[in-house]
């Protein structure tokens, strides 16, 4: 567990060059880098409470964030990161602020984490703490993750990016997404907006699924479309 649920748990983790918190590189520690093998994986770790790019205080500077040297470009430049044989992982309850993205979650051998109740581009004072990228951003054919319950504000590309057309079954409920100058949801499909498409048969992220259509609302009765078999959130 790096945290804990009570406050003298939490670590707080100033200003980083690439990132506050990560989960990497399953491999054999014995040999070169290469491909992860299970006995090997980083697996089953905690991430709870902490507070990742703030002042000690809790308070906001931009130069108390994580990823400051970092572009972003490979696997780095994030508050939390969770890849490259890191599976079944749990990242709960942190407050993040980074230069580029929040917190990103990526590799076809990092399947089952659970991004959960996470306030990113926000700090335990309630003030803005800017992005430039996502507030959670998902890639490289990552599949199986729950991103649910997190609040994302000022993130300047949007709020969940599920960026590679590969990534699969992620499930993206009760997040709050407010602030940002690009999506509160991204489905990679294609670059841009996807439009709706008739019976929902073109593929990508998520399998780029169809936007719910509403036609009313009132306080006891929602009507509208959506792809059969989905669950529809209010």
């Amino acid at each position: 567990v790096t945290g804990g649920t009570d406050p003298d748990e939490r670590n707080i983790i100033g200003p980083t060059r690439y990132q506050g918190i990560e989960y990497s590189h399953g491999w054999d520690p014995s040999g070169p880098p290469g491909p992860t093998e299970p006995r090997f994986h980083v697996s089953d770790n905690r991430a709870v409470g902490n507070w990742v790019g703030f002042r000690g205080d809790g308070r906001y500077r931009a130069r108390f964030r994580s990823g400051l040297r970092d572009p972003g470009s490979t696997d780095n430049g994030n508050g939390i990161n969770i890849h490259d044989g890191a599976p079944n992982n749990l990242v709960m309850g942190n407050y993040i602020a980074s230069r580029f993205d929040g917190i990103q979650v990526m590799s076809r051998d990092a399947p089952g984490n659970v991004v959960r109740d996470n306030f990113i581009g926000i700090s335990p004072r309630g003030e803005a703490a800017p992005l430039t990228g996502w507030g959670i951003k998902v890639r490289i054919a990552a599949s199986n993750q729950r991103i649910e319950g997190n609040e994302i504000r000022n993130a300047a590309a949007g709020g969940i990016g599920l960026v590679d057309r590969n990534v699969a079954r992620v499930r993206i409920s009760r997040n709050i997404v407010a602030l940002t100058d690009g999506p509160a949801i991204d489905l990679r499909g294609v670059p841009g907006p996807d439009p709706n498409d008739a019976g929902d048969v073109d593929s990508g992220a998520n399998g780029v699924l169809n936007t719910p259509r509403f036609t009313k609302a009132t306080t006891v009765l929602v009507k509208g479309r959506a792809h059969v078999g989905a669950t529809v959130e209010l």
